[in-house]
């Protein structure tokens, strides 16, 4: 293991020092290309966990600090679930072939015995592949597709009267604040209403709408085709609502894309402990 991965893994375990952390979350916020690095160390991580590998200070870090977070629980329950499917799939395709290779010794007619085995081994793998290939499009449509929906319907209204969402969870974000502040703006994930309304501010001009692209730990959870800009009084703003399910612990970043050039764009980061 390379020394970064250590480091990342210590970070995940919450085994590191509070400026050794703090670096750490500063870099991640800033959009380097460490997050990437630090999904795959979560990975490994679980597995090494699922696969009982974890030194005894590790397991109680892990269990006491990494699964603290929701959205970690979440993904190692995914896991679990496809690593116990792997394994019984590899049973039921040996089952399958202790089946065909008996068939073979019993057969009375032994010019079909290589066409049934063939046969049978070409079955339980279009078996298995049906069922990986299923059971992944409902994992990536689980985590997908429903916040696209979400999205479509939550901001498909006029939030001209903003006085309508008081009540709700709300944040006032400026483009750039996670690079020019110390502290970026916060939500506490157990405070947060159902839906939680966002005013992003973007500079004076023509440009009436912006498609949403939104991150959380570098990789995009959800997008919305567009979404309008508003006046105010200091200005204009982009106005977007957010559903809670989409927001579990960890760095976010919210993307505003100009329609015409995707390379033209506003970003926008908070976190939600």
């Amino acid at each position: 293991m390379t020394s970064e991965s250590q480091i990342l893994r210590r970070y995940l375990l919450g085994d590191l020092s509070k400026e050794e952390s703090e670096d750490l979350d500063f870099q991640l916020i800033a959009g380097d290309q460490l997050e990437e690095r630090l999904i795959r160390a979560e990975e490994d991580l679980i597995e090494d966990y699922l696969d009982h590998s974890l030194s005894s200070n590790d397991l109680e870090l892990f269990l006491r600090n990494f699964l603290a977070s929701t959205d970690r629980k979440a993904r190692a329950r995914e896991l679990a679930v496809l690593k116990q499917y792997a394994r019984n799939s590899a049973k039921t395709l040996h089952e399958g072939t202790l089946g065909a290779r008996v068939e073979i010794k019993t057969n009375r007619w032994p010019g079909l015995s290589g066409f049934r085995l063939r046969l049978s081994y070409a079955l339980a793998f279009l078996v298995v592949l049906l069922a990986v290939g299923i059971g992944w499009l409902a994992f990536v449509r689980g985590r997908t597709t429903l916040p696209q929906q979400e999205l479509a319907e939550l901001n498909n209204r006029d939030f001209s009267d903003t006085s309508i969402y008081q009540g709700a969870s709300h944040l006032s974000l400026a483009s750039g604040t996670f690079r020019d502040t110390v502290t970026p703006k916060r939500l506490i994930e157990a405070n947060l209403t159902e839906n939680v309304f966002f005013q992003l501010e973007v500079p004076t001009g023509d440009l009436r709408t912006y498609r949403v692209v939104v991150q959380r730990a570098g990789t995009i959870i959800a997008t919305l085709n567009e979404t309008r800009v508003y006046r105010n009084s200091a200005g204009q703003e982009a106005r977007l609502l957010l559903p809670r399910s989409l927001l579990s612990k960890g760095q976010f970043q919210i993307r505003l894309e100009n329609p015409e050039n995707s390379n033209m764009s506003l970003s926008y980061a908070f976190i939600v402990e």
